[in-house]
Formats: C-alpha cells, structure tokens, sequence
C-alpha cells in the first residue's frame, strides 16, 4: 500500500493539489464509520474543507472529538506579548488581528501587572513533559475564531522537527492532536442538548522564533460549528445526504470554548487506508502531555457586511448572499434543483479582477487582508472544469468556463 510524503500532505494543507470530489465523498464515508463506532451520534460536515483536504482530514478523522460541554472553569488571563502581531504575516491567512484582538489579562489586577506573575498563575499557560503552551490573545467574527498560541520547549528541537514543519513556504505549520468542546446550547436552541459538532483544530501556521520556541495562529471556521439533527441515525452519512441529518448553526455571538492538546509534532505519513485511517498516522518526531484551555469567546462583527443577493439566472444559478469581514469573503451559491455543491466551485476576483486566494487553506473561503474588495465578481464553475482550466496560471480562463457571473458592489 503506498505511503504519501510529507510533501504531498503540504499540499493538500496548502491547498495546491490532490483535488477530487471523489475523495470528498471517500471522507464523507469514513466520518459515517467513525460515527457508528464512536456511539457519540456527533456531526460535522462533509463538504470541501480545504480543496482536496479530504485525504488530510481522513488522516485525522480519529482526532476530532463531537461532544458538548458543560464547562464552569473561572479563568484567570495573562498579560502576553502579541502572539498575532509577531506572525500574523508569517501565515497562509494574513491579517492584522492584533489590531482588533482581545488579549488575556487576568481577572483582578491590572496591565501594570509584571507579566510573569501573571502567567504563573494563569490556566492559560500551561507546562507539561518540558513543554510550555500559552494563549495569548483571541479574535472572533462572523466566519472564524483566531487563537493566537506559543509553545515552548525545554529542549531545543531536533533540526529535521523544525525543517519538516516548513517546506517550500515563508511559514511553518506544526501538527497537534487535540479535542475541542463547547457550550453553544443556550445561544443557538440546539434540539439535542449533546448534539454539538464541534472543530478540534490539527494544525499550527506560524515561525521558529529559536529551537525552543514557535509561535503561531490557530484558526477555526464557523462553518464548523454544526448541529445533529438525528442523534440516533447509524445509517451512511455522505455529501449527498449531509443536510438532511446536520444544520449548520454558524459562530454563536458569545459562547466558551474548551481546548484539550495531547500531541505536538512535526510531520506525518499515512498510508492511505480509508476504512481505518487513525491506525496508519506515523509521527516521526512528537512531544505528549496534558494542556487544557477554556476560552470565553464574544463575537466581534465590527467592519463585517453580510448582503442578501437571493438572485438566480434562466438556469437556475445564482447567489443567495455573500459575506466579508475585515480579512475574509465568501459567497454562498445557489444552483438549479437536483445539482450537488460538491460538483461546482465557487471563484472571487477582486476589483482589479485578480483572483483571490484560498483563506486558511478552506477553498472557498478567500482572503482579502490589503486586496481591494469594494467591488468583486462571483463566479460559479463546474468543479473539474475549475480544476483543470480555470486555477492557478489558468485562473484568466474563469469568466469564459463559468456558468455564472455576478458583480458585487460594497459601499464603503
């Protein structure tokens, strides 16, 4: 059975290939099985998340926990340094969150406060088996959740730990294994109080400060936050039927958020078995312990815009409205009765008729950080035709391959 390289698992992260609705569904079949096994009754959806990530997020199918919480920890915050001001330009989704992030500074006291009083006795930074983690601020809008997070080791790490996490890019990305719960229930009315899915994040873009030390940005989409709609459902879950048994709840305006990590690593291989995807994770290189985080997460929908398009064509396609936050825009797309999403994609110029790049790795969420926006164009393409013509160096074909076209306007 053939092992995948480092390499190729970059790039599906990156989003640079490995790109097949048929691997979406292959994930949509492993995450049926892990949910008939886990007893859990937990969704999460089965779409594109990342384009082509479906055999990254297989890998670690294993490693997302759906549970709710009833969380009641009083947490004291540190005074922190800017995690995000150090690497917010050093990360696949760039933006200046340390101009709009809430940082964690304790209960009682004040910022005079000498900053390692403060994370002596702060939940939020935690130490175990020579490992320190620490958060130091956070940013949430209406389409993601930024934590920014610090590790630091004892011991220097090996020089191939630190050369694998970052490849051909001006970045580094670190693996953690981790579960994630939140206590939503009350904000969104969810029908089953244990009817949560909730994201656990696997990843870590960001530098090398020194061998000892990484600082990083986690990002967490909203469209992760789903809800259960048939908790005692064992049949197949597929992209196809996905709506009929999950509801997309979004990011709740205030909510708390439990983070557990176990393992910090480098690099993996997976030797590409769909049916048992946890048994085949290799981690070369990788620190375990215990770091547990709660987070009390509000909203901040400062400088977002959502528009109600609600407009389709003669053929059915059209958009129902489109989103954009001070860093992030995305449209949601309206086809023609009986068609699937997973066969289109859904393409953003901005107003000089660029192309957008892909936000976090997620394919049709687009970054905007320092891209003129007031104007952008839609594009819905057939999702091979996209794949093959339309991308990359290709990208000046899209206004003839697409099946539709719509100009947005936003006033400033």
């Amino acid at each position: 059975m053939r092992e995948y390289t480092n390499q190729e698992y970059r790039d599906v992260l990156r989003n640079t290939s490995l790109n097949s609705p048929l691997v979406d569904e292959k994930l949509a079949q492993v995450y049926g099985k892990i949910r008939r096994e886990e007893k859990k009754k937990k969704g999460r959806r089965m779409k594109k998340v990342f384009a082509g990530v479906s055999l990254m997020a297989a890998s670690f199918a294993l490693m997302i926990v759906f549970c709710a919480a009833n969380p009641a920890l009083a947490a004291k915050l540190p005074i922190m340094g800017s995690f995000f001001k150090e690497v917010e330009e050093k990360v696949s989704y760039k933006g200046d969150y340390s101009s709009r992030s809430e940082k964690l500074i304790p209960e009682s006291g004040t910022e005079e406060g000498t900053e390692e009083s403060a994370e002596a006795e702060s939940p939020y930074v935690q130490t175990d088996n020579g490992a320190t983690i620490s958060l130091g601020e956070i940013y949430c809008n209406d389409m993601a959740l930024y934590i920014g997070i610090q590790i630091k080791t004892e011991e220097p790490l090996s020089k191939e730990f630190i050369e694998e996490s970052m490849g051909q890019w001006d970045y580094s990305t670190i693996g953690i294994h981790s579960t994630a719960t939140a206590d939503v229930a009350e904000s969104v009315g969810l029908a089953f109080s244990d009817g949560l899915g909730m994201p656990s994040p696997y990843f870590i873009e960001g530098a090398f400060e020194d061998d000892c030390t990484f600082t990083g940005i986690i990002r967490i989409d909203a469209s992760e936050f789903v809800e259960d709609l048939t908790p005692d459902y064992d049949g197949e879950i597929t992209v196809e039927n996905w709506d009929e048994h999950f509801r997309r709840i979004g990011m709740p305006d205030k909510f708390q958020y439990q983070l557990s990590i176990d393992k910090i690593f480098d690099s993996y291989t997976w030797t590409g078995d769909y049916d048992h995807p946890g048994e085949h994770i290799q981690i070369p290189e990788c620190i375990e312990g215990n770091w547990n985080f709660t987070l009390d997460i509000k909203k901040d929908n400062s400088d977002c815009i959502v528009k109600e398009i609600n407009e389709r064509d003669e053929n059915g396609f059209g958009i129902a409205k489109i989103t954009k936050t001070p860093y992030e825009i995305q449209a949601e797309a309206i086809l023609p009765e009986g068609e699937s999403m997973a066969d289109y994609f859904v393409a953003i110029r901005d107003a000089q008729g660029k192309p957008l790049e892909s936000q976090g790795g997620y394919a049709e969420i687009y970054n905007i950080y320092q891209r003129d926006v007031s104007k952008v164009t839609v594009y819905i393409c057939d999702y091979v035709t996209y794949m093959d013509e339309c991308q990359a160096e290709n990208w000046e074909n899209l206004p003839e391959k697409a099946v539709y076209a719509k100009e947005i306007t936003f006033e400033e």
